[in-house]
């Protein structure tokens, strides 16, 4: 028996959609959403927030790097090819918030080391998708500028 009320805020733009893909779906908007919300399979990935600050913090690592070697402190030896690996770092951990498998962005990246392996996620949209999406080009920028 559905006797509870819940209520959600939401722009007039987000109501306008809820209602458009609740009529498209021919459902009503509460019906709509319980199956969005108890039909749908969220998948969490552990650690992504550690793994996030911790390639941000290698990221801030290799400025410094950078910013030592072109003052003449010491002779940096293979940036470029620590700028890739960390642009295929990137790269696989925005293909995981997208949903695809590990397998599926080894084939992407022609990294044939990641075949190995096996992570399936649902093609939903995780919450730092976004976030990550945002870092990674502002990293790859910042790449692109030192390199």
């Amino acid at each position: 028996m559905k006797d509870k009320f819940e209520t959600f805020r939401a722009s007039e733009k987000e109501q306008q959609e809820l209602k458009r893909m609740a009529k498209k779906a021919n459902m009503s908007k509460s019906d709509y959403i319980r199956h969005c919300v108890f039909n749908k399979e969220i998948t969490v990935i552990d650690g992504l927030d550690d793994f996030a600050k911790q390639l941000k913090a290698i990221g801030n690592n290799l400025n410094q790097l950078t910013t030592r070697a072109n003052m003449g402190h010491f002779e940096a030896v293979n940036l470029a090819e620590t700028k890739e690996q960390l642009g295929k770092i990137y790269d696989l951990l925005t293909s995981l918030c997208k949903g695809e498998t590990a397998t599926e962005t080894a084939v992407a990246t022609e990294e044939p080391s990641v075949t190995e392996l096996q992570i399936e996620t649902d093609t939903g949209d995780l919450p730092l998708k976004k976030q990550l999406e945002k870092e990674r080009n502002g990293f790859l920028s910042f790449l692109n500028r030192r390199f």
